[in-house]
This record gives C-alpha cells, sequence and structure tokens, in this order.
C-alpha cells in the first residue's frame, strides 16, 4: 500500500474519532443542562421535577402513539419525528434522574418500559414500512 494512502487513511481515522468525541462531549453537555440528577439529599424538589417530567411523558406516549397510527394508516404524510424527540429527551431525563422513593421508582420503571414497548413496535413497523412489507392505509 502506497505511503499517501496510509495517511490519507489515518488521517480520516483520526478526524472520525475527533468528530465522534466531540459529537459525545456535546450529548454530555446536552444532558447536563437539561438536568442534573440530584442526590437524595433534596427529595422535595427531586420528586416535584421527576413527576412533573412523568406526568409530561405519560399523555406523549399515547399522542405519539395516535401520531404513528395516522401515519401508518395513511393520514399523516410524514412520520412524526419531532414529537419522538421530544418525547426521547423526556424519557432519557426521567431515566437518569435519581428516584428517591421506591414508589417514584416503580412508576418510572413502568414508564419506561411502556415506552420501550412503543419505541419498539414503532422501529420495527417504520422498517417494514421502509423495506415495503407495510402499506398505507389509504
Amino acid at each position: 500500500m502506497p505511503k499517501n494512502d496510509d495517511e490519507s487513511f489515518r488521517q480520516r481515522r483520526e478526524r472520525e474519532e475527533r468528530e465522534e468525541l466531540e459529537q459525545r462531549s456535546e450529548e454530555t453537555e446536552l444532558l447536563k443542562k437539561q438536568s442534573t440528577p440530584q442526590k437524595i439529599g433534596s427529595i422535595e424538589g427531586n420528586t416535584d421535577r421527576l413527576n412533573e417530567h412523568i406526568t409530561q411523558a405519560e399523555p406523549l406516549i399515547e399522542q405519539l402513539n395516535h401520531l404513528y397510527n395516522q401515519f401508518f394508516s395513511g393520514a399523516e404524510k410524514l412520520p412524526p419525528t419531532e414529537r419522538r424527540t421530544q418525547l426521547e429527551q423526556v424519557m432519557n431525563l426521567i431515566h437518569l434522574m435519581s428516584k428517591p422513593t421506591v414508589t417514584i421508582q416503580f412508576r418510572c420503571n413502568t414508564l419506561w418500559a411502556h415506552f420501550v414497548a412503543n419505541r419498539d413496535r414503532w422501529d420495527k413497523k417504520m422498517k417494514d414500512f421502509e423495506m415495503g412489507k407495510l402499506k398505507r392505509g389509504i
């Protein structure tokens, strides 16, 4: 292999590693800005914020489910990617925050399981739709 090919490969690889590192650090900073997980010492503030996120996420899952059903039936032309991104951000916040009580932990785990089950179903349907196995209901 010529020397120039080795150098260009090495440079490309270094650039890709730098970009990946930058992306990870940006994601980490974004998560830190969105919500810093608190310790159990401040239960009231953490519990209130966590409950707000949970009450925000529960209807979002149902709304997103309806939007995906509308998309697959042909009523909507585009999949609900913005709403899904919003839901994923809320769910990641809930998942990363500390859970001060067993009750809240159970509620968060139940919500997370509901989200993951729906997310997997939506991804599977989207994959089938993109591969042509699933036709729109028009």
